[in-house]
């Protein structure tokens, strides 16, 4: 989908009442962790927060992966691919990309030249060069900017 067929999903979702929750790993917790486990920490505080803020108790969580979230007190079906096979799961991808776009233009606010409205994060040619040109700035992750200064197609990510 397009960044703007997702903000119209999206703003279908919200006026249709859909209950949702977000969490993002800091750059301190995927450093520390890795992303698959931050990823997993922010899925697991998702439904935290869905359940206390939106009341929702869930019969069961589809996790879009292969491992269930750790300490998560509900039945899980981790599935592999599964923003394309259930539609709950797609839904809340269309969230996530959201959510991530409009945070990567409020960072390229804070920290122009880097392209971060454009590329969402993503490590394009435009993104390494910027890194490269000048440094990382506070929300790029360091161990994937040491690799992509010493790799030209190694992946940065925020």
């Amino acid at each position: 989908m397009t960044p703007r067929a997702r903000e119209r999903v999206f703003a279908a979702m919200q006026a249709m009442g859909a209950a949702w929750a977000a969490q993002a790993g800091s750059v301190a917790r995927i450093e520390r962790e890795n992303i698959r486990c931050a990823s997993l920490w922010a899925m697991g505080r998702s439904v935290a927060r869905l359940c206390a803020a939106q009341g929702v108790e869930p019969a069961c969580v589809v996790v879009d992966g292969p491992a269930s979230v750790p300490g998560l007190e509900v039945e899980q079906w981790p599935l592999v691919a599964a923003d394309a096979l259930a539609p709950v799961v797609s839904a809340a991808s269309v969230v996530a990309k959201v959510l991530r776009d409009r945070v990567m233009t409020g960072l390229d606010a804070l920290y122009p030249g880097y392209g971060l409205a454009r590329h969402k994060g993503y490590p394009t040619a435009a993104h390494r060069e910027a890194v490269r040109r000048l440094g990382p700035s506070p929300v790029h992750r360091r161990s994937f900017c040491r690799k992509c200064l010493a790799e030209p197609e190694a992946r940065l990510w925020i």
